[in-house]
């Protein structure tokens, strides 16, 4: 048997406000795959358009490999999200998509990108295979 390496050890996890608890529960499993998972934490919505928020956002972006975005009801309506999303594309950072519902909108930015689903509520191991690639 093969082992998969994975080149991607930091993800930077992007989700919806509305997401939040349930992209909460995801960051032990992508722990538990070995992977460093910057989670950008909590602001305050009207800090979201701060000067001093975006730049810290973009470093958190550039020190991550990758970027996951969980993928809800509430996430291809987020403009944040999508500044996340298009800010990664920008740093040549590979985007892969989370669904965590299955009739979940996918952001226009990720529509060219790998998208998984949750696997009875584990995240699929694929995960790593996508972080192999980039």
């Amino acid at each position: 048997m093969v082992e998969v390496r994975c080149a991607v050890q930091r993800v930077f996890l992007s989700y919806a406000r509305g997401d939040q608890k349930r992209a909460a529960g995801i960051v032990p499993q992508l722990r538990s795959l070995g992977l460093s998972v910057v989670n950008p934490g909590n602001f305050a919505p009207e800090a979201h358009h701060s000067a001093a928020v975006t730049l810290r956002l973009r470093e958190l972006l550039q020190r991550a490999e990758m970027i996951v975005c969980v993928i809800g009801q509430h996430t291809a309506s987020n403009p944040w999200v999508q500044w996340e999303l298009d800010t990664a594309t920008a740093l040549g950072k590979t985007a892969v998509g989370l669904r965590i519902d299955s009739d979940a909108a996918i952001p226009e930015s990720l529509k060219s990108s790998l998208i998984l689903s949750l696997d009875h509520g584990q995240v699929p191991k694929d995960l790593l295979a996508a972080g192999a690639h980039s």
